[in-house]
């Protein structure tokens, strides 16, 4: 799932929202990439762990391609439990926005 392809590195403060979780921009570095030793991005978003009475603010690495965020933090990551989908073979669709400062 494709969550949000950036061409350029977004500004800070550039907002995604997943759901209505929201990641904000906090940190852009350059990367050499291993693959092809092509310079990008690593960006640095932040948010808070939606699990009911934690709200413990985390961070999460992506490229300029953003293909998936971490939704809890460390300590509820997997002791969170799964939805499963309705029926076929898809799973729910998920809600994003993206806010530029």
């Amino acid at each position: 799932m494709m969550i949000a392809l950036f061409a350029t590195e977004p500004p800070l403060g550039t907002r995604i929202l997943l759901d209505d979780q929201p990641y904000e921009l906090v940190e852009a570095e350059p990367y050499t990439r291993k693959s092809d030793g092509k310079p990008s991005r690593l960006l640095t978003w932040e948010t808070c762990c939606p699990t009911e009475g934690c709200g413990t603010s985390f961070r999460v690495t992506t490229g300029l391609s953003v293909t998936t965020l971490n939704r809890r933090c460390e300590g509820h990551r997997f002791t969170a439990l799964r939805t499963k989908p309705v029926k076929g073979r898809r799973g729910r669709k998920v809600r994003v926005r993206v806010e530029l400062p």
